[in-house]
This record gives C-alpha cells, structure tokens and sequence, in this order.
C-alpha cells in the first residue's frame, strides 16, 4: 500500500513523501496577521486619498481625508454654544448666591426674599449647569468628528485594495469601503497535511520555504499550529508555519513548504 502512496492530491495540493529524507511537500499560502478593510466613522465627501495600492505605511500615518467644511462649522458652532453656555453658567451661580444670603438669615431673622424665589434661582443654577455640561460634550464630539474626518493606518503595513476617489460620498450607514491594507509584521505560511501524517508532526516540527515556480534561496521555520480538526472532504489538516524572514514574502504569495516529518522538534 505505501508504494500506492507516491501522490496525494488534498485540497489541490500535491503531497509528494520521501521515506529516504523523512520529508514530505505541499504548497502553502502566506496569510496577514491582520487584513482590515478601512471605512469611516463620520459621513462626507472624500477630499484626497493620499496612498495608492502597494504603498507600505506606518501606525498613525493619514491615508484618506474626507472634506472638512461641515466639521469645521461644526466645532465653531459648538465653541461658541459651550461660551454661551458658560456665561449663563456664571451668571446663575452669582444670582444664586445672592439669593442664598438674602434667604438664610442668623437666626432669628426672617428672611427677605420667598422660598419660592430661592429655589427657583437655584433650579436655574442647577439647569444652567446640565446645559453646560451638554455644550461641552457636542464640541468635544465636534473636535472628535473633525480628527476622524482623516482615515488614519490602525497598524504598519501594505494597501492593498483601493475603493474610492476624491469627489465620491462616504456614508457611515451603509459603511463605505475606503481601503483595504493587511498587516507587515506576523505573517505566516498556511498549508494542509494529509491525515495519515498528523502523528509524524508536531508544533516545532521544522518547515523549509521557498517561492512555488522562483528560484530564491529557501528559508528555514517551524510549524506553530496544527488545527484540532480533519476536513471531512479532504481527509487533511490545516497548519500555519513561521519563520523570522517570512516577512520577505508578500501577502498571498505561494510557497513550496517542505515539513520534516518523524524527526525530533523544537518547541516554539
């Protein structure tokens, strides 16, 4: 029966096993640590997009501002409600406390103004602070929706999709695309092994990678993770390989993954 094993064909794979070298291929696919499709917070108009698709940016760099005429008027608007809004503040506090020393006389002196007329002044008080309080938290959502009218990379990486051109509208609901970008650093190599060799690896089982259908020197890795299930179609099981210098390979790149198998592993 081994002899009848000198091909497995699994999920469009070719699995070849050298008895001689304990050692056995397949071809995998470098995968992204992260693969984000970008959109916007707040709804507006796109003013530029400042990266195109193979553009490598770093955490916190702006990719895409939407204009920000309406923002703008906006945090002008709420600046000049929250002034307002402090004027009355400080206007309802000196007439309370006015009113507190004409109502709580020593004792033995009446008061001279109505209970009425001191609690209304301090309900004015009271409400012209909650209006305050309220002024305050539109500017600050008014300064917030400004920041976020610039789309800014969550992480270093790569774009690699592009959806929009300056002039198109961005809608928050509906969530528009803007761009898509996957992660540089944390990649890892995807494969599958057939059942029969699950029990011939291990994590730490040694990986050697090389580009399918390229000529470049191989790079040796491990194997990280070996999924608990066996696809019922395909009778294989997943695995993600790492290695340090998988970051030289491109998202989506296909490589030729060589797996020791039956040998002594290194825990990772």
């Amino acid at each position: 029966m081994r002899y009848l094993l000198c091909s497995l064909l699994v999920c469009g794979s070719l699995f070849s096993e050298s008895v001689e070298h304990s050692t056995f291929s397949t071809i995998g696919t470098v995968c992204p640590k992260f693969k984000t499709t970008l959109s916007s917070v707040v709804s507006g108009r796109v003013e530029v997009v400042l990266v195109d698709v193979g553009d490598v940016v770093k955490k916190g760099q702006p990719l895409c501002r939407l204009e920000t005429t309406l923002f703008d008027i906006g945090v002008a608007e709420s600046t000049i409600a929250l002034e307002s809004a402090r004027v009355e503040v400080e206007d309802a506090a000196r007439n309370y406390e006015r009113m507190k020393k004409l109502f709580e006389k020593p004792q033995g002196e009446s008061p001279s103004i109505s209970q009425k007329r001191y609690e209304d002044t301090r309900l004015k008080w009271e409400l012209a602070q909650i209006v305050y309080k309220r002024a305050e938290q539109n500017r600050n959502r008014a300064i917030q929706n400004l920041k976020d009218a610039t789309i800014k990379a969550p992480y270093d990486g790569v774009i690699t999709r592009r959806f929009v051109h300056p002039g198109e509208s961005v809608t928050v609901q509906p969530s528009t695309h803007l761009l898509e970008m996957v992660s540089c650093e944390g990649s890892y190599v995807e494969f599958s092994i057939p059942q029969l060799y699950r029990s011939a690896v291990a994590i730490g089982s040694k990986l050697s990678l090389e580009v399918e259908g390229g000529h470049e020197n191989s790079v040796e890795g491990a194997i990280a993770l070996i999924s608990p299930d066996v696809d019922e179609k395909t009778r294989s099981i997943k695995c993600r390989g790492h290695t340090e210098f998988l970051a030289q390979f491109q998202p989506g790149s296909l490589l030729r993954v060589h797996v020791t198998i039956g040998a002594e592993h290194d825990p990772l």
